[in-house]
């Protein structure tokens, strides 16, 4: 329950920020990113954020076709580090370039902008 309550408070923060801007699409949980083919590996982030040039010739209806820019997850107690790890190892390499990993229980967010580019901000940070 926390998860989701989490989730929906960045998606509205993020979602207005985006709309205010213009400068792309947010997406919420449920919506499949395609990050790789043969074998096809889809990932459907908490949220997620797409540049509007990003958005020209995509599917109107199925999955999105590539990585999203910005990848949200929303960490539950059930997820192992190897789950974890997982995610974020397909998002980078499919080319997302903004990973956030929010943990509801410790209140802290783990930020990758790769594999050894990571910032952990807790409950005190801004």
């Amino acid at each position: 329950m926390l998860q989701c309550l989490v989730a929906e408070n960045v998606l509205g923060l993020l979602g207005n920020h985006v709309k205010k801007s213009g400068v792309g699409q947010v997406y919420m949980t449920g919506t499949g990113f395609i990050l790789a083919r043969d074998p096809d590996t889809v990932r459907a982030p908490d949220a997620a954020f797409v540049r509007a040039e990003r958005l020209e010739n995509q599917p109107a209806t199925g999955f999105f076709e590539g990585a999203p820019d910005l990848a949200v997850e929303v960490i539950s107690p059930s997820e192992t580090v190897d789950d974890v790890e997982s995610k974020v190892i397909d998002y980078l390499e499919a080319g997302t370039v903004l990973i956030w990993l929010i943990y509801p229980r410790t209140q802290t967010v783990a930020i990758y902008r790769s594999l050894t580019d990571i910032d952990i901000l807790t409950i005190e940070d801004t």
